[in-house]
């Protein structure tokens, strides 16, 4: 995947990495968990998803067909919805992984006043707080997916997912930018990962909302 996507620029369509990677055929035969490390590897890219999001749907709309070659930019299914929730998830794992990555090499070139950036203590306590939260945001989001898999989705389990994963983006993309400092600004790379983690808002829904509506299905099923 991450070879495959080296072939497309970033930002360009997900469903190209997918061509290019050569796992469009097992991704027809894969479960959710395996389209949500599909997924990861596409967020860290920055790729556009709107392609696959529209081919996970038509095989939930149609279980068994063969997945088209070329797919339209259709909005994914309503029936879906849950699902579609963690490919965006998995999406913002992706996403957060690569502003956590960039962060952490910044902090290890970077030298102020003799010393690595690294090195400070607020600089990594930082770093290993985001890896921490980051790490969590995703065994959430496979959890979810493998229950789906399974045929028993817990009802507060994919906004949980998608909640967490996108705080845990923002979280990673403010730690990149305290690791550039001003230089971030000027730095095309950074400007692009950061916007990419504030537009998962509209992505997947802000944390706030979507913590109250898994909070709301839970209680309505406690």
């Amino acid at each position: 995947m991450r070879k495959g996507g080296s072939a497309v620029p970033p930002g360009g369509s997900g469903w190209e990495v997918l061509r290019h990677a050569g796992v469009t055929a097992a991704l027809a035969d894969g479960g959710l968990v395996e389209w949500c490390l599909a997924l990861e590897e596409l967020g860290a890219g920055c790729h556009d998803i709107t392609a696959v999001r529209a081919g996970r749907a038509f095989l939930d709309a149609h279980p068994g067909e063969r997945l088209p070659d070329a797919m339209t930019t259709a909005a994914p299914a309503v029936a879906t919805a849950d699902r579609d929730l963690l490919l965006c998830a998995a999406y913002a794992v992706g996403l957060g992984r690569a502003c956590l990555e960039a962060a952490q090499n910044r902090a290890a070139d970077r030298v102020i006043t003799g010393r690595r950036q690294i090195e400070y203590q607020g600089t990594s306590h930082r770093l290993a707080e985001a890896a921490l939260e980051l790490a969590l945001a995703r065994i959430t989001v496979w959890h979810a997916a493998w229950y789906e898999d399974q045929g028993r989705p817990d009802g507060h389990a994919a906004p949980a997912a998608a909640g967490a994963s996108v705080e845990t983006a923002l979280t990673c993309a403010h730690t990149l930018v305290q690791a550039y400092g001003a230089a971030g600004t000027s730095d095309p790379d950074v400007v692009r990962l950061y916007r990419g983690a504030y537009a998962l808002t509209q992505l997947c829904g802000s944390p706030r909302g979507l913590w109250q509506t898994a909070g709301e299905r839970w209680l309505a099923t406690a």
